[in-house]
């Protein structure tokens, strides 16, 4: 991840500037470029385009009649995959922050510590729900797909076989050690002849992985183990 835009709602003036200075100081550490963009009023941060935003930062007790639980709920409806946080001073509304999907609060006032192993979990969170798009150089042209449209890749007879959720098989020329490096995490290989999309995996058994659209894949015992981490891990992130 080279950058990250970053939304900020926080009508403190001076626990602006604290959670300012963290940002910057987590994400020099992290060698990850940050734009920030900084509010106090909630109004003029609903007309923010959350479509190009990673992170928001929220204050939930703000001295207006809007609150950021509410300011939560209309960016969830411009955007599905935003990283969302809480800044408060009381964990009352912990379990309410389940129904915007955020990923975390983090109590006031901020300990850099604490904040910053919230912020690793947001990091997690972006890179497991962020979807680039890739071009594939198939038998029959280039053909560009995202990430979350692809359920699985499979090695047929020294070609690949790119599938999607909507039913398409494309038949691609390379080699799966190559095209595992051009993917991002959220994909992981279960046999020498498969590589899935952890985000359309519906079941896992001993020796099988059932998809979204209920395709049923082996798991062999040499990646068994590599493959349950790679899920669990972004399971618990998701």
């Amino acid at each position: 991840m080279d950058k990250i835009n970053i939304a900020i709602l926080e009508d403190d003036l001076k626990e602006l500037e604290i959670t300012f200075k963290m940002l910057k100081e987590f994400f020099d550490n992290e060698k990850i470029s940050c734009y920030i963009t900084t509010f106090s009023d909630p109004n003029e941060f609903l007309k923010l385009n959350f479509e190009i935003y990673d992170l928001a930062l929220l204050d939930i007790l703000l001295n207006t009649s809007i609150n950021g639980m509410d300011v939560a709920k209309r960016m969830r409806e411009k955007n599905k995959n935003i990283a969302i946080m809480f800044i408060t001073k009381t964990a009352q509304f912990a379990l309410e922050g389940y129904s915007v999907d955020a990923v975390d609060y983090v109590l006031k006032p901020l300990s850099y510590y604490e904040f910053s192993l919230k912020l690793k979990k947001a990091l997690n969170f972006i890179k497991n729900n962020s979807s680039k798009t890739l071009a594939f150089k198939t038998v029959d042209g280039i053909v560009k797909l995202n990430e979350d449209d692809i359920l699985y890749i499979e090695v047929i007879s020294h070609y690949l076989y790119v599938n999607t959720v909507d039913n398409h098989s494309y038949k691609v020329r390379g080699t799966m050690s190559n095209i595992v490096d051009s993917l991002s995490s959220k994909f992981s290989r279960t046999s020498n002849s498969f590589l899935i999309n952890l985000k359309h995996v519906k079941k896992v058994s001993s020796k099988e992985v059932t998809l979204s659209n209920s395709k049923v894949i082996p798991l062999t015992s040499l990646y068994k183990m590599s493959f349950l981490e790679s899920f669990m891990m972004f399971t618990s992130n998701s």
